[in-house]
């Protein structure tokens, strides 16, 4: 069942109180640049991500949302860290619905594809220095990720 169907039934049964969701992020690296784009929802530059559809694995879900938010192809280096909880990661939809995200960010390095101008969800898609985004409009939850250099990955 795709994610908009199970997130549908589940909210048939809890309506709208918070759900816990999956999602990812993934710092796409070169160099000190980064991918990232302006988020047509709110306007803010994020890092690519989204949530994880059901049945699928976590780096199949980063590599996935990477494609299709920036058409890179990427090569997952290692696990940047795990965020979640407090009201960073809580959204409230325009219909009343409440999600607490718990999202997996990645590091990568792209390997191919093009990178396109702009997509879907995502608006001026480029490639940004980390000193630069970190003065950049980004959402709440973005900031935690930021200030985190990442973790080595293990020899």
């Amino acid at each position: 069942m795709p994610r908009e169907g199970y997130i549908r039934e589940l909210r048939r049964h809890v309506g709208s109180m918070p759900l816990f969701m999956p999602s990812v992020a993934v710092f796409v690296r070169d160099g000190t640049k980064v991918v990232v784009g302006r988020h047509r929802d709110v306007e803010r530059w994020v890092i690519p991500g989204g949530a994880l559809e059901p049945g699928e694995l976590v780096a199949g879900c980063a590599v996935r949302e990477v494609r299709e938010e920036t058409g890179v192809e990427l090569h997952l280096t290692c696990i940047h860290g795990v965020y979640g909880g407090g009201p960073a990661h809580r959204v409230t939809y325009p219909n009343g619905d409440v999600v607490d995200y718990v999202v997996t960010v990645f590091d990568a390095t792209a390997v191919g594809g093009v990178l396109l101008a702009e997509t879907d969800e995502l608006t001026e898609i480029g490639w940004v220095d980390l000193d630069t985004l970190k003065h950049l409009a980004v959402p709440a939850w973005m900031p935690p990720m930021l200030d985190h250099p990442g973790w080595e990955p293990a020899s």
